[in-house]
């Protein structure tokens, strides 16, 4: 995916690893997310790393899984490692986001900490199951298409 052109959806996956090696249940979202990026099911999604205390040479691995999909990650907040505010991996795909001029794109979160988004965003936040995580993408595009959006920002 050309990373200039503005995806229709944005996926958030949370990685909170030194390395960037993805603890069993983010290696699950990984993988699920990765197989679907192999499909033609994503056409026009990206893929972005959030709460990312991971090595910058990761991107490329990341970049190969999910098939150039992948857009990048997040950036810690400078505090982020010793005191996170309320809500910090929102504030963080926010500023993602509008980096890019990209504050109007749909964006969907896979995250069992549902305390680090506002309840108003609440409805992009799911939870990660592997299964899961196809079927709900697969269901956003069967609304996109028909023209139903559920972006809230």
């Amino acid at each position: 995916m050309n990373s200039m052109k503005a995806p229709q959806l944005v996926i958030c996956l949370p990685i909170e690893t030194v390395d960037g090696t993805p603890v069993p249940k983010q290696r699950e979202m990984i993988n699920s997310l990765a197989a679907l990026a192999h499909s033609d099911s994503m056409e026009n999604m990206g893929v972005v790393l959030t709460s990312p205390i991971l090595c910058e040479d990761s991107n490329e691995r990341f970049s190969y899984m999910f098939n150039d999909h992948y857009l990048g990650h997040t950036t810690i907040l400078d505090n982020g490692l010793y005191y996170a505010p309320a809500h910090q991996r929102y504030i963080e795909i926010m500023a993602f986001l509008r980096s890019r001029n990209w504050p109007h794109i749909d964006w969907m979160a896979f995250d069992t900490q549902t305390e680090q988004y506002p309840e108003k965003c609440r409805g992009n936040v799911h939870t990660p199951t592997g299964e899961n995580i196809q079927k709900q993408i697969l269901s956003y595009i069967e609304r996109a298409a028909q023209n139903d959006s559920i972006h809230v920002a």
